[in-house]
């Protein structure tokens, strides 16, 4: 991502799209500067998952913890932090892309399927890992 923002960096305009609305169109632009924050904000998420999914055995459980489901109440946990690690930094990697995109016009924004698509993954996610958790108590 840093390296997608630094080979762009002199072909983008000095304003560049900072939020986008539900619709997945620009609504609020500013300097390019603030491109920088993406790539911050996803190697700081994902420096701090990688870091949690190292210590399983201090995470909440919807079911009870014993010696013989630790190993793979353990093993769930952190296979859902690296999915969610792996979907973020997808999703980071998009919004800078599509920022950049927009920013020199060649994109009008996210897209309208944008949202629901990040959703659907996210949410799944946390849906298998529900149940694989409940199904084998």
């Amino acid at each position: 991502m840093g390296l997608m923002v630094g080979l762009s960096w002199h072909e983008l305009p000095e304003q560049v799209p900072s939020h986008f609305g539900i619709s997945g169109q620009p609504d609020a632009w500013s300097g390019r500067s603030t491109l920088l924050i993406l790539p911050a904000v996803a190697i700081v998420l994902w420096i701090g998952l990688t870091l949690l999914a190292r210590i399983p055995h201090r995470f909440n459980y919807i079911v009870t913890i014993s010696r013989e489901n630790a190993a793979h109440r353990y093993l769930l946990a952190r296979t859902l932090l690296s999915t969610l690690n792996a979907e973020i930094i997808v999703l980071f990697a998009y919004l800078t892309w599509q920022t950049i995109a927009t920013a020199r016009g060649s994109s009008e924004g996210l897209g309208t399927w944008f949202l629901p698509v990040l959703l659907l993954m996210i949410f799944s996610s946390l849906g298998v890992y529900l149940y694989r958790s409940l199904q084998t108590r």
